[in-house]
């Protein structure tokens, strides 16, 4: 088994953040709308708070800045400091002290997908990287254009990863975690082989929770759905352009689809925001769909149908 090194700061802190040796920006873009620096990944230290972290980047970059993936406590913690928020998603948190196994469907997906072969945690290795790797080509979404800037979408040193094998040694899905404090994991990678049996992915995730749950730990991300059910944190206009996008981009990147997977595990959904100083603005938005690459991702499912390519 492979632990993560202790944590001792108690606090949320935005989605795909995480805690480490030593604070360092991981992934920055700059934004063209109003010059605005988005802190995208972000390794905070160890006994980092987050207003410490906000002072020294403000310092370095200047007051115009974004960050994403904001929960209730972080947006208010960034509201104290002339951030506009405006909600986006919801995140998908699995409580560790109960039985996962409650319902009757899921116990079968997992009874199924464990006839397949059996989940194992694996050691950060350049090997395994490229292996992971593979697998994702080999993904249901592995042909398609990637998001990116979103989450961690490599195996890195400050993760940790689970795989489900066959028999043969073959790796069928895997999933990477972070820790985001010292009662908090959270989701990076879920990755299915297209061939895949029915069942191991579901098998995957409950094998996982169930080495967190004995580990301590109080809770386990599995990440945001982006559109999903957006309410509230930001003018009414603009919430209704964010749920209006979704429905139109629902068709490129399926999140009703992602909702349904990780709703089966009855997780508690929360609200997730994007904050920004000194505003929030309709070009800012527009230029965060580009820079994640949902817009190349909608062209590359446009062209496909109007070509009537399969994948």
């Amino acid at each position: 088994m492979i632990t993560m090194q202790h944590i001792s700061i108690d606090e949320d802190i935005p989605l795909s953040w995480i805690r480490s040796a030593s604070t360092r920006i991981v992934d920055r873009v700059d934004l063209h709308t109003r010059k605005v620096h988005w802190l995208a990944l972000i390794n905070l230290g160890r006994e980092d708070t987050l207003e410490e972290v906000l002072g020294r980047y403000t310092r370095r970059y200047g007051e115009r800045m974004l960050i994403r993936g904001c929960s209730e406590r972080v947006r208010k913690t960034l509201s104290k400091h002339g951030f506009q928020s405006i909600c986006i998603g919801k995140e998908a948190v699995l409580e560790l002290n109960r039985n996962l196994l409650q319902k009757k469907s899921l116990r079968e997906l997992v009874r199924r997908g464990n006839r397949h072969g059996r989940t194992v945690e694996i050691p950060y290795s350049d090997a395994n990287r490229m292996r992971i790797g593979r697998l994702k080509k080999i993904s249901r979404h592995g042909p398609e254009p990637q998001l990116q800037h979103l989450f961690r979408n490599h195996f890195t040193p400050g993760n940790r990863a689970f795989v489900f094998e066959d028999g043969n040694g073959n790796w069928l899905a895997a999933v990477t975690i972070s820790q985001m404090n010292k009662n908090k994991m959270q989701t990076e990678l879920l990755l299915r082989a297209s061939s895949a049996p029915v069942g191991v992915m579901e098998a995957l995730v409950v094998s996982v929770f169930e080495v967190l749950q004995k580990e301590g730990h109080a809770y386990w991300s599995l990440g945001e759905v982006p559109f999903t059910a957006a309410s509230g944190g930001g003018r009414r206009t603009k919430q209704s352009l964010v749920n209006l996008a979704g429905r139109t981009l629902n068709f490129a990147y399926n999140y009703k689809g992602l909702f349904q997977f990780k709703n089966k595990f009855q997780p508690r959904w929360e609200n997730v925001f994007i904050c920004a100083r000194p505003r929030v603005s309709l070009r800012m938005m527009a230029e965060l769909l580009y820079q994640t690459n949902l817009v190349h991702l909608m062209w590359w499912k446009i062209n496909r149908k109007l070509f009537n390519i399969r994948s």
